[in-house]
């Protein structure tokens, strides 16, 4: 077992805070279970933090809402999220035509 962490996963709990504003303990028990229990990618959990940054959501709220949609839908990893988000367009473009 490779126990050696990538250099993006040392700042994950830091790292909404870098983005959002000052965190919580429950921000930080919510992202230790998104990691810990639902085995989520810390480069995923980054990708939600991002997403309610870059619409100015500032609330967590709205970052666990993604992480709990992306859990829900059995999607833990970026490479997961990046076909589901893919399906997505395409079905949009289909039902455009």
């Amino acid at each position: 077992v490779d126990n050696k962490k990538p250099a993006t996963d040392i700042n994950i709990y830091d790292y909404p805070q870098q983005r959002t504003g000052p965190s919580d303990r429950f921000q930080y028990e919510k992202i230790k279970d998104y990691l810990d229990i639902d085995k989520m990618e810390p480069e995923l959990v980054k990708k939600a933090i991002d997403k309610g940054a870059d619409n100015s959501k500032r609330n967590f709220g709205y970052i666990n809402k993604i992480l709990k949609n992306w859990v829900q839908n059995g999607i833990l990893t970026v490479a997961q999220q990046e076909e589901e988000q893919r399906q997505l367009e395409d079905s949009k473009v289909s039902k455009q035509k």
